[in-house]
């Protein structure tokens, strides 16, 4: 069994139906959870996701809420195995930083991920 560690340009791809990469990014995973492959993402990438994801759309982001990210990074965790950095973050904490983050309605700048996520 392979373990293939998800890019945060494949997640943004797989929750953006007008990129042009969408269904390419969509067929990648199904071949590969066909194949039995493990399907992970690590702390980093979701930090990354989050911050592209709640950045303005005028400036190379999604423009989501917070509330919309949460939904997407809840998703990734239900879908994909998450690969804690060793010794720093859980998926209990996660998931607790997730449920913070959700109360928030409008979108984050840029460089500002809910604080309880990690800054690397």
């Amino acid at each position: 069994m392979s373990v293939v560690v998800l890019d945060t340009n494949i997640l943004l791809r797989l929750t953006n139906p007008s990129a042009p990469e969408h269904l390419a990014c969509r067929a990648a995973i199904t071949n590969l959870a066909e194949t039995g492959a493990v399907l992970a993402i690590v702390p980093q990438v979701l930090v990354e996701f989050w911050v592209v994801a709640t950045r303005p759309a005028e400036v190379n982001g999604l423009g989501w809420t917070p509330a919309l990210t949460h939904t997407a990074i809840s998703g990734f965790l239900s879908q994909f195995q998450l690969v804690p950095k060793r010794g720093r973050h859980s998926p209990v904490g996660w998931t607790w930083c997730l449920s913070i983050g959700s109360k928030e309605n409008e979108p984050t700048t840029p460089a500002s991920p809910p604080s309880c996520l990690p800054q690397e």
